[in-house]
């Protein structure tokens, strides 16, 4: 009787650890089949975010490139800026998109001469934008791409003079007397 006790209570505390790690397992099944019937659809935001924040980075840059007073906006050797400068910031504090508003300022190797064309921007946003807020003027390290007029020029008309003249397929152009 002794024996049968034994194996009964013996039996009893494996039928307990075992459904102890049964419902243990029943749960991890049943998150896996969770997972696996609704599969892509909990994936897709993280895909997208991965796929749009590259594009995200390049639009920034871009802005801050658009958005950028260098050396050519002021006169040379001074703090001021010159017509093309003023336009520039003109065009950024009145047209760009809220979010863009920003002006940077390329840094000069003089610490001190940035900081007078800072201020020098800045006076003229003050200017342009008497009420309200005004748009941040921060300094830039990021360089300018610069190509000298010419050969923007020359691009452009090499380009207009490839582009093949207009015509439509399969139609007969009528001359004056046909057309009247």
């Amino acid at each position: 009787m002794r024996c049968f006790f034994g194996v009964a209570l013996s039996l009893t505390m494996i039928a307990v650890a075992a459904s102890a790690s049964a419902g243990e397992w029943l749960h991890s099944f049943s998150t896996s089949a969770k997972r696996v019937n609704c599969w892509p659809e909990p994936f897709y935001r993280a895909d997208r975010a991965s796929v749009g924040a590259p594009l995200q980075m390049m639009v920034a840059k871009g802005w801050k490139l658009q958005t950028t007073v260098d050396e050519a906006h002021f006169e040379s050797g001074s703090a001021e800026l010159n017509q093309a400068g003023r336009m520039k910031v003109m065009w950024i504090v009145s047209s760009a998109p809220e979010e863009h508003r920003t002006v940077y300022v390329h840094r000069m190797t003089n610490s001190q001469a940035t900081a007078q064309r800072i201020d020098t921007v800045q006076q003229y946003v003050v200017k342009l934008l008497p009420k309200g807020q005004l748009p941040q003027v921060l300094e830039t390290n990021t360089a300018v791409r610069k190509h000298r007029a010419e050969y923007v020029d020359d691009v452009y008309r090499r380009f207009r003079d490839s582009t093949p003249q207009p015509r439509l397929e399969g139609g007969t152009a009528l001359s004056s007397e046909e057309g009247g």
